[in-house]
């Protein structure tokens, strides 16, 4: 009676261990289960954040991209900047100039380079008065106002401005200025000296203007006049004739190589 109620005993104990055994590996796989559920939720959250994410800036693109192309149609027409006309040099029967030069070294200056190739925009600035700034990896800075002007400032110091009339604005690094007159066909060029030059495209005429008040004028028929800084005037219709005073004048002057 003994040893059968001690096999009870040990068969009752193995079926407390396997039910806890079991019980365990049930709460184990519970637990497993909602760890994966909770896994999913919150990926299943974070897509559809990320998605929603997505749908508000695909949203904002489109409104910033309307609110563009509005701005443009609302303002002034931009067109191409005019080919600038160049004056024709006058001849006479053998085919020598007639006109004496009006232009000297200090008006001749580099352009920048204003194509640069792959020259991505790395910014864009927009205000609220309509002003468009765009910055470039080459250092250009391109400003566009809300009447239509345009002005690009070039790592080389100059700057540019072109207005919704035509005219163009150009500033050197070396503080010459130039600009030119759409409707009126004339460019006006201002170096530091203090020297001017005028150039009429409607009819080829060309001057010169210098700081003394003297003046070279050279007229669409091929003849030229010097007026002196008094105000003595002589005209000049072949370099052979020119005066004494005149040539003491070459001579004497502070910019010897007035004509070429």
């Amino acid at each position: 009676r003994e040893a059968a109620e001690r096999e009870r005993q040990q068969r009752e104990a193995a079926e407390r261990e396997r039910q806890q055994r079991e019980a365990a590996e049930r709460e184990r796989q519970q637990r497993e289960a909602a760890e994966r559920e909770r896994q999913q939720r919150e990926a299943a959250e974070a897509e559809a954040e990320r998605q929603r994410q997505a749908d508000i800036e695909a949203r904002e693109q489109a409104e910033r991209e309307a609110a563009e192309r509005e701005r443009e149609a609302a303002r002034p027409p931009q067109h191409p900047k005019p080919k600038r006309a160049e004056p024709k040099p006058q001849t006479d029967a053998n085919g020598q100039k007639l006109h004496y030069s009006v232009y000297m070294a200090e008006a001749d200056e580099q352009e920048p380079l204003v194509n640069i190739a792959n020259d991505p925009i790395i910014d864009r600035r927009e205000n609220q008065d309509g002003k468009v700034e765009l910055y470039y990896g080459s250092r250009k800075r391109e400003v566009t106002y809300s009447n239509g002007t345009r002005k690009t400032v070039y790592p080389t110091g100059h700057i540019f401005l072109e207005f919704n009339n035509l005219d163009v604005r150009k500033t050197y690094p070396s503080g010459k200025v130039v600009y030119y007159y759409h409707q009126a066909e004339t460019t006006h060029t201002t170096t530091k000296s203090g020297v001017q030059f005028f150039e009429f495209h409607s009819n080829g005429q060309t001057e010169r203007h210098n700081p003394d008040a003297s003046k070279i004028i050279n007229f669409p028929d091929g003849t030229s006049k010097f007026i002196r800084a008094d105000g003595v005037e002589q005209s000049l219709p072949s370099r052979a004739s020119l005066s004494d005073d005149i040539q003491k004048w070459l001579k004497d002057s502070v910019h010897p190589q007035q004509f070429k």
